[in-house]
């Protein structure tokens, strides 16, 4: 129905067919009473002439028979026009389905058009809006490589401010470590001058010390050497005279023969008492040998020097008591 609407012509071959075959319906049902009615009239009718009833008849059958052939031929017609009215429908409903399937088909073609346009047009869309963000990224990119070729420049400007500001901080300290080097060689040439001159200034003074003090050792050896040589006079000379007091008061024994020698140590204290008498080395005579040591006993005190400094040579002193060696 809705493409009936659509299509005014198919509507109107549809009720053009629809009107022809309800007017074949009507004459039809229009005629039939009509049959019956020269029965009727035939049976009802009085015979005056059968010739001219048959006749009549006759005429009428075949008034009726064209009738019927004109109204069969009149519905064959209307029949044939309303296939043919319905064949052009169809004809029109299928050309205007084609037509409508054509729009359909076109409008889908139209619809995929549109939406291939669409989905072109978003492409594009896409495609400029991936270009642009490409652009965008690229202009980043190149901005973000200019800055980083910026602050490489800045950086070498700055690494060779630096490395020149280190070249000159390194010769200037160089320059500073080479006085610096300089003073302290200097320096050090002026120590160890200093120090030569005082090593040879205490050499000097060394040697004159070492002359001092040798002269002072040789004077001291001399001195010591004469004290020595003294002393040894002073021991010798109370040495003798020890053993002369110790000879005046021994008594020989009477077993003891002529030519007896032995030595005597003695260790005394101040003032001559003995401490302690003893023959170390014997003469072979043990009589003769305590003789001697009851005549140190008997000797004392025992004659020492008056220098107490002396003393201590005669602390233990040892001599040879041969009497028949008188000291003279």
């Amino acid at each position: 129905m809705k493409s009936f609407f659509k299509n005014p012509l198919a509507l109107f071959y549809a009720i053009v067919v629809h009107a022809a075959m309800a007017a074949v319906l009507f004459v039809s049902f229009d005629w039939a009473p009509e049959e019956e009615k020269p029965q009727i009239n035939v049976v009802n009718a009085v015979v005056v002439d059968e010739s001219k009833v048959e006749e009549q008849i006759q005429e009428l059958k075949e008034k009726e028979a064209r009738k019927i052939r004109e109204e069969e031929a009149r519905k064959r017609k209307l029949e044939r026009e309303a296939k043919a009215a319905e064949q052009r429908r169809k004809q029109e409903e299928q050309r205007l389905a084609e037509i409508q399937q054509q729009k359909q088909v076109e409008q889908k073609k139209q619809k995929e058009q549109q939406q291939k346009r669409i989905a072109e047009e978003q492409r594009l869309a896409d495609l400029k809006k991936q270009q642009d963000l490409e652009r965008r990224k690229q202009e980043l990119l190149e901005k973000k490589r200019q800055e980083l070729e910026k602050k490489r420049k800045d950086e070498e400007v700055k690494l060779a401010k630096a490395k020149e500001e280190k070249r000159l901080l390194q010769e200037k300290l160089k320059r500073e470590e080479q006085e610096r080097q300089r003073k302290l060689e200097e320096d050090r040439r002026k120590r160890e001058q200093r120090l030569l001159e005082e090593a040879l200034l205490q050499e000097q003074m060394q040697r004159e010390e070492d002359e001092r003090r040798k002269r002072i050792e040789e004077e001291q050896q001399l001195q010591a050497a004469q004290q020595e040589q003294q002393a040894l006079s002073v021991v010798q000379k109370y040495t003798a005279y020890i053993r002369e007091k110790v000879e005046n008061v021994w008594r020989k024994p009477a077993t003891s023969k002529t030519g007896l020698k032995c030595t005597v140590y003695v260790r005394l204290i101040p003032g001559g008492d003995v401490m302690h008498v003893e023959v170390t080395k014997s003469s072979g005579d043990a009589s003769f040998d305590r003789s001697v040591e009851t005549a140190v006993q008997k000797a004392v005190p025992l004659p020492l020097p008056a220098d107490p400094a002396l003393f201590e040579r005669f602390r233990e002193i040892t001599f040879v008591f041969d009497p028949d060696q008188k000291t003279s």
